[in-house]
């Protein structure tokens, strides 16, 4: 199965990217944290995105479990700060929220060619 993983606790951010990587054809599961990390360890995704507003706590666990899917990530645009420490970890695909639809639609397009 190809899928993609969402990693998101905000049930609302969870159902849009639901739906936009369903358009593209994609099956979504939605995990959180140490259940996200041992369901992509057990069958590797397409794509994992990641909601950041709590940190890149989740980032630093996919680099330590060696987990090396496509990771789009998206934060609250006043906390500049989360994107900083994600691409300093080297996950370069990161968003403020208000570009979330339209980045994950260009990936996931991309992915679906």
């Amino acid at each position: 199965m190809v899928y993609v993983l969402t990693v998101a606790k905000n049930l609302i951010v969870s159902d849009k990217i639901g739906i936009i990587a369903r358009s593209h054809g994609f099956d979504v599961i939605t995990r959180t944290g140490s259940d996200a990390i041992a369901k992509a360890k057990l069958q590797q995704p397409a794509l994992i995105v990641v909601d950041l507003q709590e940190g890149t706590d989740f980032l630093k666990e996919l680099k330590a479990n060696g987990i090396t899917s496509l990771v789009v990530g998206f934060y609250p645009h006043v906390k500049t700060e989360i994107k900083k420490q994600a691409q300093n970890l080297g996950f370069p695909n990161i968003f403020p929220n208000s570009m979330m639809e339209n980045a994950l639609a260009d990936f996931l397009g991309r992915l679906s060619h």
